[in-house]
Order: C-alpha cells, then sequence, then structure tokens
C-alpha cells in the first residue's frame, strides 16, 4: 500500500506553453507533478500512444530540478541514442516498450546511470542472441521488464515459435541493484546456464508464459532469488533437486503448467525457506503430500483449479504449518477430517467455486483459529439459523452467490466485529441487520446486490457512519453510492427522523480494486483492515490510498 498526494495537472500540446506546477511543458506530450512511491515530488511526462517516429526533444526538461517518469511507449520509434536523453534529465522511470522496430545504442542510457532506477522495454523488437550492452552500468537500475520480446513477427505464436538462449545476457553489465526481472512471454523453450551471470543480487524473477519443460539450471545461478514465476509453462515432472543451492527462495509461482507428477524431492533444499507454493491450474489429481512434507516454513499452498476430488486425513500431514489454504475451483468430497493435518494452523482458507449449497460445518468447525473464510461463487440460497456454528471466521464472503435469504440468527457464534461480503447476490433487502447488537458488523459489502435507497438502509447508516457499509442502492432504477452526496441528501430528507449520519468525504472519485487494502477513515486513528474484499478507493479530497 501506498498513499499518493493527487495535485492538479494540466495537459500540454505542441500548440502551446503550459505550465505545471511552475514548470515548463514544452515537448508534445501529457505532462503533470505528482508524488510516487519512493521518488518524492516526480515530473510525469507522457508521450505513449502519439505515433511519434522519434523521441521528442526533452533537452528543456533539464531545468525542471525533479526526478522524472518518462514514457514513450507503444509509438513507432525504431533508434535511440544518447542524445534524447540528455544530462540532467534525471530520469527515474522510462518506459520505452511497444515501440516493435526499436534499436537501442549502446550508448543511450550513457546519461541516466545515475538516476534510472526502472526501465521497461517490453515488445521492443529484442532478441536475446547476446548481451544486452546497452544496460552497461546501470548501477542504480532496480527493475527491468523485458517481456514479449524474441517475437520474430507481430503474429508471434507461443507454441510454435521456440527460443533457446545460449549467451549471458547480463554478464559484465554492472548491475549491482538489479533485483526484479520480467521476461514475461518470450518464447523461451531453453536457456544456458550462464544467462543470467551477472544478477548476483537478482530476487524477483518472472518467466511466466514462455515454453521450458523443465526448471532450467541458470536459475540456480540466482543465490539471492527470492521469488520465482514459472507460470504458464510447459512443465508436466517437476523433478527432484531443481532449486538445490537456492537457499533464500521464499515463493514459487508455477501455476497453469499442466503439471501432473512432483517428485518428492522436488523442493529439496528449500525446507527452511520456501514459505509460499502456488500450484494452481495445473492438472494435479491429489495433494503432493511427500514433496511438501518437509516443507517446513511453508504457509501458504494454492491447489486451486486441479484435479483433486479427495483431500485425507493425512494429505496436508507434515512439518509444516499453513496459515493459507486455496482448493477452489474443485468439486472435493468434504470429509470431517480433511484439515486434520493443519487444523490448528489454517487462518485463511478459500472454497470458491466447489459448488457448495450449504455450509460444510462439520469440517469447517474442527479449525479454532479460521478467521477469513470465502465461500464466493457457491450455490448458497439461504442462510439459515446457526448457518455458522461452530465457525471461528470473523471474516466471510459469500459474493456471486445465488443468496436470497437470511434468516434471523444465522450469524449466531461468530466473532465480533464480523466482515461480511455479500456484492452481487440476490439479496434485496438488509433487514438482517438490525436482529443484531449494535457494532455487530465492522464492514457490510453489498456492492451489485438490488438494495433500495429507503429508510431501512438509512437507519444501517447511521449505525455504520464510520463508513463500514460499501456499496449502492437503488433509487428509482438509478445506482447510487452509498458515499455519494445525492445519496445522503435523499437520505436526509426522505428519513428525517432515522437518518443521521453525515457525508465525511468530500467525494471526487470512485474505482473499484480487490486486494489487500487498509481503508483510513477521517480519524487517522481510526484503521480497518479487509483482507482479499472488493474495496472501494477513495480520493478525499487530495488523498487516495491503495
Amino acid at each position: 500500500m501506498f498513499f499518493l498526494w493527487i495535485i492538479p495537472w494540466w495537459f500540454c500540446f505542441q500548440e502551446g506553453l503550459y505550465i505545471v506546477q511552475g514548470h515548463p511543458c514544452p515537448v508534445p506530450c501529457d505532462c503533470r507533478e505528482d508524488h510516487v512511491t519512493d521518488l518524492g515530488t516526480t515530473y510525469i511526462v507522457y508521450c505513449g500512444h502519439k505515433n511519434l517516429t522519434q523521441v521528442p526533444d526533452f533537452k528543456p526538461l533539464t531545468a525542471v530540478k525533479l526526478p522524472k517518469l518518462i514514457s514513450v511507449a507503444d509509438n513507432r520509434i525504431t533508434d535511440m541514442n544518447k542524445t534524447n536523453f540528455p544530462p540532467g534529465l534525471d530520469i527515474t522511470i522510462l518506459n520505452i516498450g511497444g515501440n516493435r522496430n526499436l534499436w537501442i545504442a549502446d550508448d543511450t542510457f550513457l546519461h541516466s546511470r545515475n538516476t534510472l532506477i526502472h526501465l521497461t522495454l517490453e515488445a521492443s523488437g529484442l532478441f536475446f542472441n547476446k548481451t544486452l550492452t546497452f544496460l552497461k552500468d546501470l548501477y542504480r537500475l532496480k527493475k527491468l521488464d523485458l517481456s514479449y520480446n524474441n517475437m520474430h513477427l507481430p503474429s508471434y505464436d507461443l507454441d510454435d515459435t521456440v527460443i533457446h538462449l545460449t549467451d549471458a545476457l547480463f554478464k559484465d553489465q554492472g548491475l549491482t541493484s538489479l533485483t526484479y526481472i520480467k521476461m514475461y512471454g518470450c518464447g523461451i523453450g531453453s536457456m544456458a546456464a550462464d544467462v543470467f551471470d551477472g544478477l548476483d543480487n537478482l530476487q524477483t524473477l518472472d518467466i511466466a508464459v514462455n515454453v521450458m519443460t523443465d526448471i532450467p539450471d541458470a536459475i540456480r545461478q540466482l543465490k539471492n532469488l527470492k521469488t520465482l514465476d514459472f507460470s504458464n509453462g510447459k512443465i508436466r515432472h517437476l523433478r527432484g533437486g531443481r532449486f538445490l543451492g537456492m537457499n533464500k527462495l521464499e515463493k514459487i509461482k508455477l501455476n497453469y503448467n499442466n503439471l501432473k507428477i512432483i517428485d518428492g524431492n522436488a523442493f529439496k533444499g528449500l525446507e527452511s525457506t520456501l514459505r509460499d507454493l502456488e500450484l494452481r491450474g495445473c492438472s494435479l489429481t491429489t495433494v503432493p503430500t511427500n514433496a511438501i512434507k518437509n516443507l517446513k516454513g511453508l504457509k501458504s499452498l494454492n491447489l486451486a483449479s486441479n484435479r483433486i476430488s479427495r483431500i485425507y486425513s493425512n494429505s496436508l500431514d507434515g512439518s509444516y504449518c499453513l496459515n493459507e489454504l486455496d482448493i477452489s475451483n474443485m468439486k472435493i468430497l468434504f470429509r470431517q477430517d480433511m484439515f486434520d493435518g493443519q487444523k490448528s494452523c489454517l487462518k485463511d482458507l478459500k472454497l470458491r467455486n466447489m459448488s457448495l449449497s450449504s455450509i460444510p460445518l462439520k469440517t469447517l468447525s474442527k479449525l479454532p483459529n479460521l478467521r477469513y473464510l470465502f465461500l464466493n461463487n457457491n450455490f448458497i440460497k439461504v442462510l439459515r439459523r446457526n448457518a455458522f456454528k461452530g465457525i471461528r471466521a470473523q471474516t466471510i464472503t459469500l459474493s456471486n452467490s445465488p443468496l436470497k435469504t437470511i434468516e434471523k440468527g444465522a450469524f449466531n457464534g461468530l466473532p465480533r466485529p464480523m466482515y461480511l461480503g455479500i456484492e452481487r447476490t440476490n439479496i434485496t433487502n438488509l433487514q438482517f441487520f438490525f436482529d443484531y447488537k449494535e457494532n455487530t458488523f465492522g464492514w457490510l459489502g453489498v456492492r451489485g446486490s438490488s438494495i433500495p435507497c429507503d429508510c431501512t438502509l438509512a437507519r444501517i447508516m447511521s449505525n455504520m457512519a464510520d463508513s463500514g457499509l460499501y456499496g449502492y442502492c437503488l433509487y428509482y432504477g438509478r445506482q447510487l453510492h452509498f458515499r455519494s452526496n445525492e445519496l445522503l441528501s435523499i437520505l436526509s430528507s426522505d428519513c428525517p427522523s432515522t437518518f443521521t449520519a453525515a457525508p465525511k468525504y468530500d467525494l471526487k472519485t470512485i474505482e473499484e480494486h480487490t486486494t489487500f487494502v487498509t481503508i483510513y477513515s477521517n480519524n487517522s486513528s481510526n484503521k480497518r483492515i479487509f483482507i482479499s474484499l472488493d474495496i472501494i478507493l477513495l480520493v478525499a479530497g487530495n488523498l487516495l490510498a491503495f
């Protein structure tokens, strides 16, 4: 999460000279000044999608003594050299991707060596057939995006094109600060062992959407790697010992490989370090019990969208203690003992889209430390009295389901305050709210459900005056957001005896986002945290938190 201070900004065009926070903008691009994470106040120059054939003259911007974020992405620029980025320009973030036939001279970033920290070269016509010498001495560069290169034709097809990397791409280039590389969708089928030589401090490598059938030896040279994304590849068999020597690796993503076999020693060497393993959308028919049983540091396991139909009492036995488990998108027979191996550990359980018509109480009530329960996209239509009996989760979501009725006492026994998401359901009233004591609901999300803008809603909004209610209501066929000034005015007029809430925000912009997010009210000490729920991002005055 970070905070972005929104400062008024204006466009600048070729036809005239405009001023942005007192600075001239003499290039044919859009410019603004913002507060960007880790950079302070940053001057942003956007020249993307303008059909440019050459880099604009940025020399006048050297007079602006601020770090700069510059984009010339998605144009028709064919060559770049050091004259395009003159001394004193102070570029920190540069996006030149999408110029599909770009030639980059070795001296292009000569004057940016002391400032450039993030470089995007996505889909810029690069070929990985030699060392990338134009990166020479970018000693402050932290993040590099090389995705969608190695493409011989615009109609590039991953299945038809296999690239074998034989050269050391980064050797002797002085990339001492580089911690993140993305090589997404480059048609890589194999690579020599020295491809990543020179990247001694790399921590994150994303080589998803390539066509390798095995974890290459080149990966094992990255001794400081913490996160490896190998998703959407062609691995069928994960062999033993492929991660030996990578004793800092914390997260592995192997999602959407056609992975059927995982050797028992596949993760050998990662027993103490691996914390997060993603195997979503593979072809597994059983939990890989033997492969993960010795991963004593494992905290999160994603097995969603596999072909697993049964989880036995010993399936999750091991030296690890899982806090988070995702088994969504599978039709699994729920057994009372299926989580026994982790019953005292599980806190976050995702059971989305599992064709559940009722809540498996006998299974879930055995999890004493369960805090987050996600039941989205199931077939649950009614929550009867004591529907969650024995369950200890404080955050529950039932979004995208045919839920229509919530009977009195449905939430009996659940911890307070509870955070409930019933977005996009068939719920048409929130009368159940009044069956419980004040402050029972710390957050209630109903976006996409047909809730009327009536005095029942007014009473709830008055009870949840700290903005714990999120969503829309219907007013003569129109959707009104719960925080809109129009709704507040209507409820004040229609329900004067029940509506006591007052606007707490000068609402300028509303966006929807799904993430781990913290929302702050006007009182900075009043903070609520919601995990993986659909949360609204508010621009309150000039503050945007996300």
